[in-house]
């Protein structure tokens, strides 16, 4: 179901009123948007619960909103996941606009029945901490939690931080003038410095560091700030141990475990989508060459798997085509993969259709950098202060050398506008439906009862999985924490199997793939034959033997 952009554009904007740095505007502060939680709940309580799933490092909720009808712990779920980076914080508005709209629409007849069958998970901000760096002044792109880390390993913590040296209340580089400079000022446009490149026979002019001071007199600028954990490398699948920021060890801080621990509570959850700085949705991932689609057996099959599985990889371009069709966003967005990043974690580890995307880009230009390229983009479309001039400025760590301010400002190469805010929710509003819409669906059609002599029956049903998704994916299916479906047949009493089992437990039912079961019973009365699991939902079929 769509609704109009303006719509879309008033309710986002009515929610997100508050003001913000960066020359960003609109984006909800953590005290308006739980704001707009409480009072989403309040307006449809029959369909919008608010819970937590924990409490960060800093002492703040992690909110849950939960959607749905009837008894939501008991039908196929997706969960939505924003806030992994801080530097994303679209997606966290993204989500929040989405249950607005989702709610907004529930007495639409297509987003009724979505809701009778589906339910909704939103977590649109796991890591509360570092987003609220977004709103703080002066303004600087912190990626870590409140927990105390000594990111330089010299025994003290949080002794380095950023500085405002121009007092202009951003976070932005410093360049020094210096004979071993190894950057100089981009030729597409001078707030951007880029490496000079002795082969093109460029000369380094300027040394590069993020504005502060060295207050350890380490020689380093900056890199050990207040907190904090980077909980998108906190992550158990490929956790890079000792890693920079990454945490004392996988899922070690009170974010990614509270994430995990709601996660691995609700079974019913068949797909999980992340907002954040990861992408399999414009380009999804690539199964290895030459591997199997099935579970190799002995030795092999107890090797860890670090490629997504053939059949995974074939819905994966299946639902990336369908974002790609319904935000019509073109190019990839500029990324660089991270160990223990969540997205991979939903896959491997927690064993569920896994999909991500930063939910809005710049589609890169060749030959830019993606600095160059976001001005660019920037320029074309009339966009202001998305960077701040070169200024010089008096820095007490560099005497008698010209030191200047200014570069791209916090958070822009990630975060849009405001003023497209609505489209950009709209259009993730519709993929997101589109995607609860293809949840598993095993449905019992074709009962048929053969009368064999006196009250000796044989009963056949055929079990179909009415989705294009899997009942559990591929990966899933060899993970214990996925739910297998069972299939039961009840009667009375003096019902009795000669062939057959009266509760089976059923293997993955690929999309469209169909199943026969037959029994062979002895007794007379109402039956009933019911197939499913909290993560595909249930079917039910019922007859009399007479």
């Amino acid at each position: 179901m769509k609704i109009t952009k303006l719509t879309t554009i008033l309710i986002i904007t009515s929610m997100f009123s508050s003001a913000s740095l960066n020359g960003q505007t609109g984006y909800p502060d953590p005290g308006k948007r739980r704001s707009a939680e409480r009072e989403m709940a309040a307006a449809y309580p029959d369909l919008c619960k608010l819970s937590s799933a924990g409490i960060s490092a800093g002492g703040t909720d992690i909110p849950v909103i939960t959607i749905g009808k009837g008894d939501t712990g008991n039908k196929p779920a997706v969960a939505i996941i924003g806030g992994i980076d801080s530097r994303y914080i679209a997606g966290t508005a993204i989500i929040s606009g989405f249950a607005k709209m989702l709610l907004e629409n529930s007495k639409d007849p297509e987003i009724s029945a979505l809701l009778d069958r589906v339910t909704f998970y939103l977590l649109p901000d796991i890591n509360p901490d570092a987003t609220s760096a977004f709103f703080s002044t002066p303004s600087a792109s912190v990626r870590g939690n409140a927990n105390p880390w000594d990111e330089d390993r010299d025994f003290s913590v949080d002794e380095d931080p950023f500085e405002d040296i121009n007092g202009d209340g951003v976070i932005t580089i410093m360049r020094i003038e210096d004979e071993a400079g190894t950057h100089i000022e981009s030729g597409s446009n001078s707030a951007v410095m880029v490496k000079a490149d002795p082969s093109k026979g460029e000369k380094g002019k300027w040394i590069i560091h993020t504005e502060g001071r060295d207050n350890d007199g380490d020689g380093l600028f900056n890199e050990d700030g207040p907190g904090g954990v980077f909980i998108n490398n906190n992550f158990s699948f490929d956790y890079e141990e000792w890693g920079r920021n990454a945490g004392i060890h996988a899922l070690s801080e009170n974010e990614s475990r509270a994430v995990a621990d709601f996660l691995y509570d609700h079974y019913n959850i068949f797909a999980v989508v992340t907002y954040g700085p990861d992408d399999n949705l414009s380009k999804p991932w690539k199964s290895a060459p030459g591997q199997q689609s099935s579970p190799q057996q002995g030795r092999q099959r107890s090797q860890i798997i670090k490629n997504i599985q053939r059949e995974d990889e074939t819905i994966n371009q299946m639902v990336s085509a369908l974002f790609l069709n319904e935000t019509g966003f073109t190019g990839t967005p500029y990324n660089m993969r991270e160990r223990g990043n969540f997205a991979e974690w939903a896959y491997y580890h927690y064993g569920r259709y896994s999909f991500a995307t930063p939910g809005w880009w710049v589609p890169q230009t060749r030959d830019l950098t993606p600095e160059e390229n976001i001005l660019k983009w920037g320029s074309e479309n009339g966009m202001e202060n998305l960077y701040v001039d070169w200024k010089p400025v008096e820095h007490p760590d560099f005497h008698g050398k010209k030191v200047e301010v200014g570069g791209i400002k916090p958070f822009v190469m990630t975060t849009p506008p405001e003023s497209m805010l609505g489209e950009i929710t709209e259009k993730n509003y519709n993929f997101l439906v589109k995607l609860a819409g293809m949840h598993p669906d095993p449905v019992l059609t074709g009962l048929r009862v053969e009368h064999l002599e006196k009250d000796l029956y044989r009963i056949s049903v055929t079990l179909h999985n009415n989705s294009m998704l899997a009942t559990t994916n591929e990966l899933g299916d060899r993970n214990k924490w996925n739910r297998r479906m069972v299939i039961t047949l009840e009667g009375g009493n003096d019902l009795t199997f000669i062939s057959g089992k009266p509760k089976e437990i059923t293997g993955r039912l690929k999309g469209n793939e169909t199943r026969e079961y037959n029994w062979v019973v002895r007794g007379r009365g109402e039956i009933t034959i019911n197939a499913g699991a909290v993560n595909t939902g249930f079917s039910s079929v019922s007859t009399s033997l007479k």
